[in-house]
């Protein structure tokens, strides 16, 4: 069973980043004020997901999640998920929000669910 762990921009998986958005410039953008959790299996981060929190207006956007294609459909994406809801609940954000294209059907149906 693997484990959630916070990530530091040097720790920061761009194999896994990339799968999520192609666009290495625009993860650039975005990655130096977020915040990385990864989750752990074995020693190797299997997942990612990157939040970028707003404290002015206790608002965070989920800016990119993936999970490495090998280990898609075990549920890893929906406890990163978790995770970073019980993190903004934990630190008073009142919301949390997420943007994803509409080509993205099995993403979105994911993020309905959670």
């Amino acid at each position: 069973m693997g484990q959630i762990v916070e990530l530091t921009l040097q720790q920061a998986p761009w194999d896994l980043l990339l799968e999520a958005d192609p666009n290495r410039k625009q993860i650039s953008t975005y990655l130096s004020k977020s915040l990385l959790f990864g989750y752990q299996l074995d020693g190797q981060i299997i997942g990612v997901v990157v939040v970028e929190p707003n404290h002015s207006i206790l608002e965070a956007e989920i800016k990119n999640i993936a999970v490495n294609p090998s280990f898609e459909g075990q549920g890893i994406g929906r406890q990163l998920l978790s995770y970073v809801i019980d993190w903004s609940r934990n630190n008073h954000y009142k919301t949390l929000f997420i943007s994803t294209g509409n080509s993205s059907i099995r993403q979105l149906k994911i993020y309905q669910k959670v």
